[in-house]
């Protein structure tokens, strides 16, 4: 039985049956039971879904439904509002943890050369062309029309770095389309979370390899690029899909990772 036509079931049931006390009480079970069951079948599907344009269009149905019934004194808005956060919230963690293991990966088979300038312009050209997935953060969230998300052109000077940031913006883009805003704080503890991942695994990384004194130099670079340019750009990309969430991500917090490690000098 679809909830969505129990609103015209109630309407019509409601006059016929107003001095019945006894069957608005069994009909009123009968709907209490269906909504019960919808709950289960979300809590039951919702944790297979995998993109966030599916999990905005559940969320759509599911509220559709719900204003239906809320018009019936049938309101169950409450007990949509944490499945469909703690999905979306679930959906974001799993796409950053993609991110770090991506950035793990090129990290371990990167080689620590100085990238020849033709290749720096080609790929200027390939992140000026990239341009137009990032403005749809932009477009959807309401940031201001004078920011810039397209991603800083030093990042294509180290390579693991700008895979981890690409990752990100993929979990973003997947976020934004049902960012509701409690998830915001959550959302933002996760992304710091994996920023101070990627400090840990280039101290780590710092600590357990045998770097040449070009090596070394490049490094510290990429170290330096972390904190000063992947953290403010990956701050106002989430500021796109959550105003004013750029203050949950922290530089001074990356930095003192490294800092910690004698990675980066005070």
């Amino acid at each position: 039985v679809r909830l969505t036509c129990c609103n015209c079931l109630l309407l019509q049931d409601a006059k016929a049956s107003a001095g019945n006390t006894l069957e608005g009480c069994v009909l009123f079970t009968w709907v209490q039971h269906r909504v019960s069951h919808y709950i289960a079948a979300l809590q039951q599907h919702l944790p297979g879904v995998e993109e966030g344009t599916q999990l905005a269009s559940a969320l759509e149905h599911a509220t559709y439904c719900c204003s239906s019934l809320s018009r019936v004194g049938l309101d169950f808005s409450c007990l949509l509002a944490p499945l469909f956060q703690l999905c979306a919230l679930r959906l974001f963690g799993a796409k950053l943890a993609l991110a770090v293991d991506a950035f793990h990966q090129r990290l371990d088979s990167h080689k620590w050369v100085v990238m020849p300038a033709p290749l720096l312009g080609k790929a200027a050209g390939a992140a000026g062309a990239a341009d137009g997935s990032e403005q749809q953060l932009q477009g959807s969230a309401g940031a201001g029309a004078g920011d810039d998300l397209a991603p800083p052109y030093t990042l294509m000077e180290h390579v693991p770095l700008a895979v981890f940031t690409n990752g990100v913006l993929s979990a973003l883009n997947e976020l934004r389309h049902c960012a509701l805003l409690p998830l915001q704080r959550p959302a933002g503890t996760l992304l710091q979370g994996s920023l101070e991942q990627v400090a840990s695994s280039m101290v780590h990384y710092r600590h357990t390899r045998s770097l040449a004194t070009t090596e070394q130099a490049l490094f510290a670079a990429a170290s330096r690029a972390l904190s000063d340019v992947v953290v403010p750009y990956l701050a106002g990309c989430f500021a796109a899909v959550f105003p004013g969430g750029s203050s949950l991500l922290s530089a001074v917090a990356v930095t003192a990772v490294l800092k910690d490690a004698a990675v980066l000098s005070n």
